[in-house]
């Protein structure tokens, strides 16, 4: 049914939308704060471009 009417698969949509609304809160186009800070590159690396964000990381000892 997807096919026949050329629709995207619901996957799809939800995923398009998340990209959609990070480029909105990174444009500042919605009112809504981004908790992860921007990683201030002059320049592009090789695996990191000028507007690359840090994605906070944790280590935990389940075995206390």
């Amino acid at each position: 049914m997807l096919s026949e009417l050329n629709w995207q698969s619901l996957a799809e949509r939800r995923r398009h939308a998340m990209f959609l609304m990070f480029y909105k809160i990174h444009y500042h186009l919605v009112p809504i704060c981004m908790p992860l800070t921007p990683k201030l590159h002059l320049q592009p690396t090789r695996t990191e471009n000028t507007i690359a964000y840090m994605i906070p990381s944790f280590v935990c000892d389940y075995h206390l």
